[in-house]
């Protein structure tokens, strides 16, 4: 085990200053992932934040940061939607339970072949608009 850790050890002292590099990025990911969030705050607040944090990135002489703002701009548009009070689904399992629809994908998720009796919609149907 002490061989083991020695390789393991002189691999990772190989990429020392890629993987600080990386880390950094992956804090300011996580500021912008915290504006995104409903429950850290108002949205005009986190839209504010998620503002400056772009601006931030697009003034930088930093390749990634730039991208990243390209990135945040294109996005902003649909992220920032409605209010406080707007009870959206947050992600794909919420909104299929929004529609009740049947769920295909949950074999995947929890990883038995078995999803059970599942209704399979084929050919054209009527939505009431």
């Amino acid at each position: 085990m002490k061989r083991l850790h020695g390789y393991i050890k002189r691999g990772l002292s190989i990429y020392y200053i890629e993987q600080k590099e990386v880390e950094k990025y992956a804090k300011e990911v996580k500021k912008v992932e915290n504006t995104l969030d409903s429950e850290k705050g108002k949205l005009r607040n986190r839209l504010a934040k998620f503002r400056r944090l772009k601006s931030r990135f697009q003034n930088a002489n930093d390749l990634v940061k730039n991208q990243m703002s390209e990135i945040m701009h294109s996005f902003r548009a649909s992220l920032f939607v409605g209010d406080d009070n707007l009870s959206i689904p947050e992600d794909n399992l919420d909104l299929e339970r929004w529609f009740k629809k049947p769920k295909g994908h949950e074999r995947k998720i929890h990883g038995r072949k078995h999803v059970g009796m599942r209704i399979v919609n084929e050919g054209a149907t009527l939505l009431q608009a």
